[in-house]
């Protein structure tokens, strides 16, 4: 027997969503699996999306709304964590959207293989075509894998990617080892593989029930420097964790490659960053800064290194937007 009344604590925190809130609810609130909570955490929106969620507690027993005293997404998860009543714990963002089966397959398939974390594919929803776009390319295969496989998948970006809202997590893998997440960007990327490296096992389901939208305007389509410094920091706390737990020789090849994917990605960032603020001056210079970042961050100087990782030994250069001046 459970010692827990709910069996999963769905956790969306919401933040200026009111365009995309009510499909999100509404897909939540029609899951065929019966026994869950849904905390809908309020990280100080401006608009009419604590409307749309407060309409939602009134009329299912099972939604509740939280405000979140400390702006921004990672402190809203946390608290969501805190407060959950579930054996098991689902992040689901405020502008996507899931299949009805959502929480009961991956619940069955846990429940049936004793695993920890379920994870399932998802489906690109791209805003502006109305496309939705299943995903084939690296996409995760259906069976069974230990946590440390699923690490060096995870790290390498390779059939597992870092998101949290395509898995339902077993609550205990963040409670009994103290892994809550990291206040900036990229926070998911810094924080997953450490989860999975706890786990026992985990299960793949070959069905695609989550939506993910692209829009313009989230997290990971706006350039700036905080999200390109966060994106490569969340490499160094990866290494960090793992050098602690003396798994860098059993991970070499995957950090290598995470490595690398982060060096193409922030041409292309460093680059967007640069053009939409007409201004190219310093722009090899970041890219030079990036690779002395993720080269620290790789070499043996750095696993000797044990004070707290809080920033990058070395700062990116901001761009000044010159838009005002061509427009003004």
């Amino acid at each position: 027997m459970s010692d827990y009344a709910v069996a999963i604590s769905v956790i969306i925190p919401i933040y200026n969503v009111e365009e995309y809130l009510y499909r999100c609810l509404s897909s939540v609130a029609c899951q065929t699996f019966k026994n869950y909570e849904v905390i809908m955490i309020n990280d100080n929106s401006t608009d009419s999306s604590m409307k749309i969620a407060q309409r939602f507690a009134e009329n299912f027993q099972n939604f509740r709304v939280v405000d979140n005293p400390d702006k921004g997404v990672a402190n809203a998860r946390n608290l969501g964590i805190r407060l959950s009543l579930g054996e098991y714990v689902a992040f689901v963002d405020s502008d996507d959207y899931v299949d009805p089966n959502y929480l009961m397959r991956m619940y069955s398939a846990i429940k049936k293989y004793n695993a920890d974390i379920a994870h399932c594919n998802y489906s690109l929803y791209y805003m502006d075509s109305g496309f939705l776009h299943p995903t084939k390319i690296r996409k995760p295969k259906a069976g069974i894998m230990s946590g440390i496989k699923m690490v060096r998948k995870t790290i390498a970006d390779f059939y597992m990617r870092s998101y949290l809202w395509n898995k339902l997590w077993k609550k205990t893998l963040f409670t009994e080892n103290q892994i809550f997440f990291p206040q900036m960007k990229f926070e998911d990327i810094a924080t997953v593989s450490k989860l999975l490296y706890y786990a026992n096992k985990g299960i793949m389901i070959n069905q695609y029930l989550y939506q993910y939208t692209i829009r313009s305007g989230s997290i990971v389509q706006t350039a700036s420097v905080q999200n390109i410094g966060d994106y490569v920091l969340s490499f160094g706390m990866l290494r960090r964790f793992f050098t602690d737990k003396q798994e860098l020789k059993n991970l070499k090849y995957p950090f290598l490659r995470l490595a690398c994917a982060m060096f193409f990605a922030n041409i292309y960032n460093l680059f967007k960053l640069h053009f939409q603020r007409r201004n190219m001056k310093d722009y090899f210079k970041n890219i030079k800064i990036s690779t002395k970042n993720l080269c620290y961050f790789y070499s043996k100087k750095f696993k000797n290194d044990k004070n707290e990782l809080t920033k990058l030994p070395y700062a990116f250069i901001e761009p000044e937007d010159k838009n005002k001046k061509y427009f003004s």
